[in-house]
């Protein structure tokens, strides 16, 4: 059975409750901000899940944010509006 099993009954595995956990990475936070994707939608895609995204995501972001053009403007907005909506984790 292993971890799998513990995690399908619903067991708390160290401080982490939910049945399931996604993980946001940079890509999908930049199409979202660029509207290539609806932040709602993918909400309610995973309704019982935990949304986290990783501390190094968060790194990534800041660093596209700092070198500016098309991409920087969208991890920037990410920054300010999506990233605030989530929980972010260190890894």
């Amino acid at each position: 059975m292993g971890q799998n099993s513990r995690l399908e009954s619903g067991t708390e595995i160290g401080r982490m409750s939910s049945r399931c956990i996604v993980l946001v990475d940079t890509s999908v936070l930049l199409l979202i901000s660029e509207g290539l994707a609806s932040l709602e939608d993918f909400i309610q895609s995973v309704p019982e899940c935990r949304i986290v995204v990783p501390d190094f995501v968060v790194e990534e972001l800041k660093k596209l944010a700092l070198q500016g053009g098309k991409r920087g403007k969208l991890a920037s907005w990410a920054l300010s509006n999506i990233i605030p909506r989530f929980e972010v984790t260190r890894c």
